[in-house]
């Protein structure tokens, strides 16, 4: 049962403003760059508008707490916000009224407009209940910042009176308009609305690795959870993992160190079902709202995962291509679905949130989809662990939630603690050549030493072990390093035919499959082919690969 710590994911408007600026710890970069925008602003210059678009959960209804925080002592500025749900706006005099009792609720006197019952059209209220607005700020020699979450919403409900919106904006400077969005709207590319390119449009994209780190180190602290540091430090590729597949989605990520300060020692693909079961609400009203042609196409660019082109589409949805471009194109404006466009080649398609795509992997796949989910999470985890090897190789595993076992540890000594490792890693052959003569208490069973014929230059020795060593290669817990160290060594085509004849170590070491792919093909756009939640990781890869590379070949 996770216990109730003091960490919100949802309800931030109702955080003092002491904790809210306490509690910002990532993306300072971006919220400096905006504060130094707003206090540029005055009410003679042109004033720019922004709009945070961001998946649910990216942080975008606190970084515009953040903002109205800083600016509630202001002399320059007012702040007005407008939360999530705002289901009585919809006409622009609704959002004038709104900022009416807010002023009044801020302790200042503004009169609301005479409003004449006997009319049977309201409309007249959109200029004047501005105008009174507009009266008040001039008189207190101030602008208004209106934070509006859910921005998209409120521009939906006001269409007929969009453009009296813009002008309005445009010929005075009363107000800085700041919103959180979860999609593009029309109302910001669709060339003849009034407000195309009037905004300023900041994608919140998922948190990196170092903000990760941060966030955990300051709940960790702040809420006295030392186990939550013990993690960071000891098993890194568990943090690592429930980020790359969440797509560092914040709400997400909030949810993982909730779990994880009452269960530190569950397995990552553990942590994935319970933070999937929290968002299946929200997911789930995303389905619906699909009509059942959408929902399909969505559901089949989920189960492939790497980007897929119409004909492939056609495929396994089994509808028309034209029918297919036509919802696709539906699904980019709606932001559920994002298309890559390479300068050659056809255009290809893939879910825009990466935690959507896993909760429908999760929720509405097949088995294999789902034991796809867990072999990745696995070697994410175990990968990043090498980063400290000697820490996070002892960390134990909770049972596998798919029933299969775990690959046993080689019978010799681990290889990271192995002597002739560290000799390799140093690239230190003379030395390896001594310690191999002496010791007379090798296990040829490890696949390593193949790698480390292969270093020295036996090459006759390496091709006779490596056909036999590949084809029970899958039964090593270390068969990520071998692929990985045969790579180092150029052994491209080799790796390659091993993926291509054997599907368990594909999909049990997925991202080395397309970082061979890569390097196999080096003019291919990683972009077009390798799935979302792989790339940074196959990017690593090939990183680690290269610099590998130029350490044992260039240098000598």
């Amino acid at each position: 049962m996770v216990q109730n710590y003091p960490i919100t994911s949802h309800q931030v408007s109702q955080l003092s403003t002491k904790e809210i600026r306490k509690g910002y710890i990532v993306r300072k970069n971006l919220l400096n760059r905006t504060l130094a925008k707003i206090n540029q602003t005055n009410r003679t210059d042109s004033v720019q508008h922004m709009v945070f678009v961001g998946s649910r959960g990216s942080g975008k209804t606190l970084i515009i707490n953040r903002i109205k925080a800083e600016y509630e002592q202001s002399d320059k500025f007012i702040t007005i916000y407008l939360p999530e749900e705002q289901p009585g706006l919809y006409r622009l005099f609704d959002v004038w009224l709104a900022i009416i009792d807010e002023l009044n609720a801020l302790g200042y006197h503004v009169q609301r407009p005479m409003i004449d019952l006997t009319k049977e059209n309201f409309s007249y209220l959109s200029k004047t209940g501005y105008e009174i607005i507009h009266e008040f700020l001039k008189k207190e020699n101030k602008q208004i910042i209106l934070l509006l979450d859910n921005i998209d919403r409120v521009f939906n409900n006001i269409t007929n009176d969009k453009a009296l919106l813009r002008e309005l904006l445009q010929n005075h400077k009363d107000l800085v308009i700041i919103g959180g969005s979860t999609e593009m709207s029309e109302d910001f590319w669709d060339y003849g609305d009034p407000f195309y390119q009037f905004f300023k449009i900041i994608r919140l994209e998922g948190l990196s690795k170092t903000e990760v780190s941060d966030l955990l180190l300051y709940w960790s602290e702040t809420f006295d959870l030392p186990a939550i540091k013990e993690v960071l430090l000891t098993n890194p590729g568990k943090i690592e993992a429930i980020r790359q597949m969440t797509g560092g989605n914040p709400r997400a990520m909030i949810m993982f160190i909730r779990l994880l300060a009452d269960n530190r020692k569950a397995h990552s693909f553990d942590f994935l079902i319970s933070i999937i079961d929290q968002t299946t609400a929200i997911y789930q009203e995303r389905l619906h709202q699909l009509t059942p042609q959408q929902r399909k196409i969505v559901a089949e660019l989920a189960f492939i995962w790497a980007p897929s082109t119409v004909d492939q589409l056609v495929k396994v949805c089994l509808m028309q291509n034209s029918l297919i471009s036509a919802q696709l194109n539906k699904l980019q404006k709606a932001g559920i679905v994002d298309a890559i466009k390479p300068p050659k080649g056809r255009t290809v398609y893939r879910l825009r949130e990466r935690l959507f795509n896993l909760f429908l992997i999760m929720t509405q796949a097949g088995t294999m989809q789902k034991k796809r989910a867990k072999y990745l999470t696995d070697f994410l985890e175990d990968w990043y662990n090498q980063e400290f090897p000697n820490q996070s190789q002892n960390m134990p595993h909770s049972e596998n939630t798919l029933n299969e076992p775990f690959a046993p540890y080689f019978s010799n000594k681990d290889i990271f603690n192995n002597e002739i490792f560290s000799l390799y890693k140093e690239n230190n052959k003379k030395a390896a050549l001594d310690y191999l003569k002496k010791d007379i208490d090798q296990n040829n069973n490890n696949p390593f030493l193949n790698i480390i014929d292969l270093w020295l230059g036996d090459v006759k020795k390496y091709h006779q072990q490596r056909t036999e060593i590949s084809e029970d290669l899958i039964s090593y817990k270390h068969a990520d390093i071998y692929i990985q160290e045969s790579l180092v060594h150029y052994q491209y085509d080799w790796i390659k035919q091993l993926f291509d004849r054997n599907e368990a170590l594909y999909q049990k070491t997925e991202p080395l499959y397309y970082a061979t792919q890569v390097l196999h093909n080096p003019a291919s756009d990683i972009n077009t082919f390798v799935p979302e939640v792989l790339i940074e990781t196959v990017q690593n890869i090939l990183t680690y690969v290269r610099t590998r590379q130029n350490f044992y070949y260039t240098n000598n």
